[in-house]
């Protein structure tokens, strides 16, 4: 199965321009856990809720005048659209990361996230259980 059924297709972004308080605000009102950073319509970074634990609130900044570009965790690793899903679970977990953007033709079109791998993976699970149980009679 390819990236491109599991990709969480409207993915948050915002300006590497931007500050960690409008990136905050953009969290809360979106009610994401992560926003793409972008600088001339390219992807470039990523910003989650846990650097702005590490980033900004354990280390006192300000989020007011602090910016995006330096909180954002960078280069972005990126997959592509036609790739498998074992591999986007291959990457995260060889990046230690919980999201995957989905890049096609240089731009963004989607996102691929820890829970979606395991929900797809739980469901795939219990098909294999059910064949199982059918093939031995119980």
């Amino acid at each position: 199965m390819s990236v491109r059924s599991l990709m969480i297709k409207d993915v948050i972004y915002i300006s590497s321009d931007a500050s960690i308080k409008e990136v905050a605000d953009l969290m809360l009102n979106k009610s994401v856990g992560s926003v793409i950073i972008l600088e001339n319509s390219e992807p470039i970074g990523i910003v989650t809720e846990g650097d702005l634990v590490r980033q900004i609130i354990a280390q006192n900044k300000d989020p007011n005048i602090t910016k995006v570009r330096e909180v954002m965790s960078q280069p972005l690793v990126i997959i592509g659209p036609n790739a498998s899903v074992d591999e986007a679970g291959e990457i995260m977990a060889r990046h230690g990361i919980e999201r995957l953007p989905v890049i096609e033709d240089g731009k963004l079109v989607g996102i691929i996230a820890e829970q979606e791998l395991t929900e797809w993976h739980a469901k795939e699970f219990e098909k294999v259980k059910r064949k199982l149980k059918l093939l031995s009679g119980k």
